[in-house]
């Protein structure tokens, strides 16, 4: 059902939150909201704090940014950034294994079916060096030393995960951690969302720049490839709790 949620100040300076007739616990410099979609889940985070249906969590160890629920309200993440870089949060547990970092003003992505989180990342072991990957459902998929990685978006139906990395003026798309198609970066400051986009299906049209024109090109998943595949049969988001 719907619900009402408005926002108060006590004389402390701290806000609440009211869902239906239920205020929440204080929060001092609230900064963000988070509604799920379905369901009756609240979500609001201060500098350090989160409270989830009224409650507060634990305090957190620095700012929190970015909370959001999945597409049907059984989870949430939220991030926070201190000075050992940027952690995702699921459920409120932190992945600490891998930093997290920020592409497309976006730190991690729920699937459409809300099964799967993905996110790019350091491994945290001071022996990778400046390696980046792509972090799903808590696998990490190394992707080499400082590739420029972006674009990360699952497909449509949620069976497919893609990203993209540049080198220079030169982009290598990704299907399921495969390089499926090389060519020049629709523009020098990154790829708008309107050159990057899902087809309502499986696939993924991506504009790109061809020697001296652009060319729209749809990319169609390989029935071999698959984000099940890509964690080998491993516990996807909904059943990792």
């Amino acid at each position: 059902g719907s619900r009402v949620v408005y926002l108060g100040d006590n004389a402390s300076g701290s806000q609440f939150l009211v869902v239906g007739d239920q205020e929440s616990d204080a929060i001092r410099g609230l900064s963000y909201l988070a509604i799920a979609p379905v369901g009756n889940h609240v979500l609001a985070a201060g500098f350090n704090q989160v409270v989830l249906d009224g409650k507060m969590l634990p305090t957190l160890p620095g700012q929190v940014y970015q909370p959001l629920f999945n597409s049907d309200g059984s989870h949430y993440a939220f991030v926070v950034q201190n000075s050992n870089g940027p952690v995702v949060y699921l459920d409120g547990v932190p992945q600490r294994a891998y930093s997290a970092f920020q592409a497309d003003g976006s730190y991690y992505t729920f699937s459409p079916d809300g099964k799967h989180l993905a996110y790019f990342c350091h491994a945290a072991s001071a022996s990778a060096g400046n390696e980046e990957g792509v972090c799903l459902d808590g696998k990490y998929l190394p992707q080499g030393q400082g590739n420029a990685l972006a674009n990360l978006m699952f497909s449509s139906d949620s069976n497919h995960l893609f990203w993209s990395f540049r080198q220079g003026a030169n982009m290598r798309v990704f299907v399921d951690n495969k390089p499926v198609l090389d060519g020049g970066a629709s523009s020098p400051g990154g790829t708008s969302a309107q050159a990057w986009q899902p087809d309502g299906k499986d696939g993924l049209i991506v504009l790109v720049h061809d020697t001296d024109s652009f060319k729209r090109v749809t990319i169609t998943p390989a029935s071999s490839s698959s984000v099940a595949g890509m964690l080998g049969g491993g516990p996807a988001v909904a059943s990792a709790h």
